[in-house]
């Protein structure tokens, strides 16, 4: 008998999540749904945003909600970059080779160590796809609906875009204006790699709050006037066209069809056998609108107290032997927890998470010192009877 795996992450909401490192291989189940309220429509002819704030890193995160309908006029168009005419510090742009529809991200256009990755799998036409790419400085990571997709060796430092630089949103600022026809929404520029963890569990919802790192936010639920608010606090707002006068050239403001959801459960716990007098710990890791609040729950019954996204067992006995579950609330609704057994294994005498000769052993020291732990029936004495029962455990096995 081995003790079974319990997790290791705790329940976060979205103003925690950067502090969190990388964790791979989650699942994800996304429950209940809100709307996003407005997105931003644009033509591949001259439609773009742009903000002349600074928007130089070391490290980098974009992440957006896409519904590509066309890729533009030459086969390829941009979806954010960060330069100016003739070079540029960053660049991601959707493309379609042969017809597949595919990203590019670049690196230092037009400076030392430019670099150009192209990736397919990460989107499709007319659907909307959360894609995101982080740069750490060592590997390129690239994500659809916050799975991870690939990752590529890069090893170059971004270089500054230099006097004159433009952030543009539906423009790839290479000389030639190159647009796309395509709407966005919830577009975020951070200055830190986010993991597939955080990706994953922001995607789906707003962000509230000014996590650390979020250098420019725009939700595009604006319904009027020539400027996106950048939601990220840092005053990096966004321009329709490129000057403050309404153009032919402006996007235009539209009911966004991306779907919030209440809850994203990442993690579920675990049903575990354990030894008889140890510790167990149970954990439901969701993320969720704030406040999120948790009730666990013990064949059915709430647990006095037991309101966090842990819920630890100590000192384990036959009496705690059953099925938990947890409730996960928020101002959106509810979602409960698949329901996880714990049973004792009272034969795993020394709690190795084995049931072998070094378990008869410990027992006969104790039974032999006549101590409360060699009570094996819980009789309140320790006789013949506790070393029949401890030896009809032993042979059974857990």
């Amino acid at each position: 008998m081995r003790t079974s795996s319990l997790g290791r992450r705790g329940a976060r909401s979205l103003t925690t999540l950067t502090a969190l490192g990388a964790i791979a291989g989650l699942a994800c189940t996304a429950v209940g749904q809100q709307s996003f309220s407005n997105a931003l429509s644009f033509d591949d002819v001259d439609d773009q945003v742009t903000c002349a704030g600074n928007f130089d890193v070391t490290s980098l995160t974009i992440e957006a909600w896409i519904f590509v309908r066309d890729y533009g006029p030459a086969g390829y168009g941009g979806i954010v970059a960060w330069g100016r005419q003739q070079d540029a510090s960053y660049e991601l742009g959707v493309l379609g080779l042969n017809g597949v529809p595919q990203i590019l991200f670049t690196l230092n256009l037009g400076k030392a160590g430019y670099t150009a990755v192209v990736k397919s799998n990460l989107y499709q036409l007319n659907t909307w796809c959360h894609i995101a790419v982080t740069y750490n400085g060592s590997f390129m990571n690239f994500y659809r609906n916050g799975v991870f997709v690939d990752s590529q060796v890069v090893t170059v430092p971004i270089q500054p875009a230099g006097n004159g630089a433009v952030f543009a949103i539906n423009n790839l600022l290479t000389g030639n204006d190159q647009h796309s026809d395509v709407m966005y929404d919830d577009i975020r520029i951070w200055n830190v790699a986010l993991s597939e963890d955080e990706i994953r569990c922001n995607l789906s919802r707003p962000i509230s709050g000014v996590p650390a790192g979020l250098i420019a936010y725009y939700k595009f639920d604006e319904t009027s006037g020539q400027t996106c608010i950048d939601s990220s606090g840092n005053g990096r707002t966004g321009v329709l066209g490129t000057t403050s006068a309404a153009e032919a050239g402006d996007p235009q403001r539209v009911a966004s069809n991306v779907e919030s959801h209440c809850f994203d459960v990442v993690n579920q716990p675990q049903s575990v056998t354990y030894c008889r007098g140890g510790t167990v710990k149970l954990e439901y890791e969701v993320c969720g609108v704030d406040p999120l609040v948790f009730q666990w729950r013990f064949n059915g019954e709430d647990i006095a107290g037991a309101t966090e996204s842990t819920y630890t067992i100590t000192n384990l006995d036959d009496a705690q032997s059953g099925v938990y579950d947890a409730v996960a609330t928020s101002p959106c609704g509810q979602v409960t927890s698949i329901q996880a057994s714990v049973d004792v294994c009272s034969a795993d005498f020394d709690c190795t998470g084995f049931v072998d000769l070094e378990d008869f052993s410990a027992f006969v020291v104790a039974f032999e010192a006549g101590g409360d732990d060699a009570d094996f029936d819980e009789s309140g004495f320790v006789d013949l009877d506790d070393f029949a029962a401890f030896v009809g455990a032993f042979e059974t096995g857990c």
